[in-house]
């Protein structure tokens, strides 16, 4: 008797849901630890995580006058809207379509 898919597709979920579950009793013990833990073929990297600055507050700070502000104002076209408002006709719409990449995801509920 073979495995039909559907069982495949449950017996994954059930191997991935204790994957998960062992997955974050390793993170939590890694991050108690704060170090990189590395085994046969697997790594747990440890990361301190990215500062920021919080550039905007430091500025308004600083109380720069607006013609500083102004160089570095930054204008975004949203190009999918000007195409929008001029209504091109679909064949020449067409012409520009790129098709995406097939793929097959799985994914728990």
């Amino acid at each position: 008797m073979s495995t039909t898919l559907k069982e495949k597709l449950e017996r994954w979920r059930d191997l991935q849901r204790q994957a998960d579950a062992l997955a974050e009793e390793i993170k939590a013990e890694v991050m108690q630890l704060q170090q990189t833990i590395k085994a046969d073929g697997v790594v747990a990297t440890y990361g301190k995580g990215r500062g920021s600055y919080d550039y905007e507050a430091l500025a308004m700070r600083l109380e720069p006058d607006s013609g500083i502000i102004q160089r570095y104002t930054i204008t975004r076209v949203d190009w999918r809207k000007v195409v929008d408002e001029l209504e091109p006709p679909e064949d020449l719409k067409m012409k520009f379509y790129k098709s995406g990449k097939p793929y097959v995801s799985l994914r728990l509920k």
